[in-house]
């Protein structure tokens, strides 16, 4: 739906944008945004994220590191 400036996902390589749409989080498929926010709750707060995500006709991975190490 957005990205907050200064957190992890807007900090990302390559750096997600307004309009991204993530297909699966660590690998589990995503299918609304709460399925988005679950999976992301369940994450081990140590770990980073492994996000796979289309942009207009491109898809791609980007690993999110979280600040909560």
């Amino acid at each position: 739906t957005g990205i907050e400036p200064g957190t992890p996902g807007a900090q990302a390589t390559p750096r997600l944008r307004r309009g991204d749409l993530i297909k699966e989080v660590n690998q589990e498929s995503v299918e609304s945004a709460e399925d988005y926010r679950r999976l992301v709750r369940e994450a081990k707060p140590e770990e980073s994220i492994l996000l796979f995500v289309r942009r207009g006709t491109r898809t791609f991975y980007v690993t999110v590191e979280r600040n909560e190490k």
